[in-house]
């Protein structure tokens, strides 16, 4: 196990342990959708970063669902306040490599070509970084306004109707039929691959029927209709109990993501010393779980046509001036795919450099009578026009610094 795999399996395991070692466990929901994080950005997490982040905010009673790094406190004016503690998050860095050896990022790969494409294999690597919870900042002290404008901004209300499921209930869109129908229990039957559950009326809430809805599908994804999984039950678990786990942590993440909250089953009572034994056991379990059960809240969200997570927006704590707002207007996939006219001089002459160099460098290698270490020579000035013009576009922009491996090059580097 890497040592980021390591950091986040510890985590996941000391949350999870928490969280089912809490007497009132079923009572409270997996996540409550008010606590819902985002990043300072104000966007919102997804996958197991969302479940994570959502059960650090209740375990630790945050009320500002949003989070961010040391440096984006720092460059903010703000302090993590003494003797608080991190919480490792998951991003995997994605490049792409051909035959030659040669690496692009995933942002100038989407650049290339439908048949270059074709040339470059996907690489990707997990890593984590620390964040904060807002609240562990001086932020309240130094920016009370800001404060309170990520309360407003985050908290959602719950209980509403859901018209991604109410589609796809009564179109019967899913894998398997779904009877709604009066009953004294909900179920996904294996042999018969169809769900069975009790009418809306029967539950307290309609947010109920949801929640219990979305657990059994995430049991029906086992069938080949559906994502056709495997049971890998690990060796010592309770393979009812694992698959429980599985179905709870699926439909609580998927209901998150749909703006619901979802209550443990109190059927499962019987498992949860099971679940407690497993994660104690072994962290990588619990990581491993946290990995299937990302994959079935996506299958589902896919199917019902909604998008899990959000495109990144800008922080929470600025407003789009006109002139950036006329840029980002004018983008179509990426952030440095816009008017190049609409920015600023400075920013317009710094592309200039970088679009000379490309020139000067394509010239070069069209001309066949370059040495090979003069080319890559001026490839290497046309690359630092290029970091020099994207630094200053993300700064103009105001969005935070992305992570790259340093083994990527830009995309020139294989046209030349």
């Amino acid at each position: 196990m890497n040592t980021s795999l390591e950091k986040l399996a510890s985590a996941y395991t000391e949350a999870l342990l928490k969280k089912l070692s809490d007497k009132q466990f079923w009572t409270k929901p997996w996540i409550t959708v008010n606590t819902l994080p985002r990043n300072i950005r104000g966007t919102s997490y997804s996958g197991g970063n969302l479940f994570f982040l959502s059960l650090v905010g209740q375990i630790n009673g945050y009320g500002v669902p949003v989070y961010l790094t040391f440096k984006q406190a720092r460059d903010r004016g703000l302090s993590v306040l003494r003797g608080e503690k991190g919480f490792p998050v998951e991003r995997y860095i994605i490049w792409y490599v051909n035959k030659e050896g040669q690496y692009l990022s995933e942002e100038d790969y989407c650049k290339l070509p439908a048949e270059q494409k074709e040339n470059w294999s996907r690489r990707n690597r997990l890593s984590c970084y620390t964040v904060f919870n807002v609240e562990q900042t001086n932020i309240r002290e130094l920016k009370p306004e800001l404060y309170e404008k990520m309360i407003g901004l985050c908290v959602q209300t719950t209980g509403k109707n859901c018209p991604y499921l109410d589609e796809l209930v009564s179109a019967q869109r899913w894998d398997c039929p779904i009877d709604e129908r009066y009953s004294a229990e909900a179920y996904y039957s294996p042999g018969k691959n169809r769900i069975v559950i009790p009418e809306r009326g029967q539950f307290r809430r309609l947010n109920d029927f949801y929640s219990t809805l979305l657990h059994e599908m995430s049991h029906s994804t086992i069938s080949p209709t559906s994502m056709n999984r495997e049971r890998k039950t690990p060796e010592g678990v309770n393979e009812y109990a694992h698959e429980e786990l599985i179905a709870e942590m699926s439909a609580g993440l998927t209901c998150a993501a749909l703006g619901l909250e979802r209550l443990p089953s109190k059927d499962n009572t019987a498992y949860i010393q099971a679940w407690l034994g497993a994660i104690k056991q072994d962290n990588q379990y619990i990581f491993n779980c946290i990995s299937e059960i990302k994959k079935i809240s996506k299958y589902i969200c896919d199917k019902i046509g909604f998008k899990l997570g959000h495109e990144i927006g800008f922080a929470l704590d600025s407003t789009p001036t006109p002139e950036q707002k006329a840029y980002l207007d004018s983008c179509s996939k990426s952030y440095t795919d816009g008017d190049i006219d609409l920015l600023p001089e400075a920013l317009r002459s710094s592309y200039g450099k970088y679009e000379s160099a490309w020139e000067e460098a394509m010239s070069m290698r069209s001309g066949g009578s370059c040495h090979p270490e003069d080319i890559k020579a001026q490839v290497d000035i046309m690359n630092g026009h290029y970091r020099n013009f994207r630094q200053g576009l993300r700064n103009f922009l105001g969005l935070e610094q992305h992570e790259e491996s340093n083994r990527m090059k830009q995309s020139f580097s294989k046209q030349l």
